[in-house]
């Protein structure tokens, strides 16, 4: 299923009104996404010193249209109705608000290459603070799958990003 922003009267029911709160929290939506794109292997690194983490997995991966639209806020491909989501959800998440939150408190870059087509190129596109890049060709080609790579997480508020730093 391709991503795609929901309609507002869906997004305005199920929204939360944060997504991402903590550091594990990000980790957690990030590992989440990369299950329900049907991974298999999961590597997450995470520098507690500096707030970085990165997800890297080997799911269906995202064409360049999908890479154009996430991180916008209620992109999904996991539900398109309230019908679908009365339907009961099979998914981690659903709601297509992770990524968005975490780009406005980070810089976040997401490199991925689909399944389908086989030779499809590798692409890259960076989030923050509700600006994106048009995806791209990556520097390195991958296999199949995405990275997802948060730096410096809170780094435009002050109070959280102490909250989360451990003392040197």
């Amino acid at each position: 299923m391709q991503i795609t922003p929901l309609a507002p009267e869906i997004s305005d029911r199920i929204r939360a009104a944060t997504a991402v709160p903590t550091f594990s929290r990000a980790l957690e939506e990030l590992v989440f996404n990369s299950l329900d794109a049907g991974a298999t292997e999961i590597v997450a690194s995470v520098n507690v010193q500096a707030l970085s983490l990165s997800v890297r997995d080997n799911g269906r991966g995202m064409d360049r249209l999908a890479l154009s639209v996430v991180g916008t806020s209620a992109a999904t491909s996991k539900i398109r109705s309230l019908e679908e989501l009365r339907g009961g959800v099979h998914t981690f998440g659903f709601r297509g608000e992770a990524l968005h939150a975490l780009s406005t408190v980070a810089l976040v870059e997401i490199v991925s290459r689909c399944v389908d087509p086989p030779a499809a190129p590798s692409l890259v596109t960076v989030l923050q603070h509700g600006q994106r890049t048009q995806p791209g060709p990556a520097a390195e080609a991958r296999a199949p799958g995405t990275t997802v790579s948060v730096r410096n997480m809170f780094s435009n508020r002050a109070v959280a990003r102490k909250r989360h730093q451990r003392p040197s």
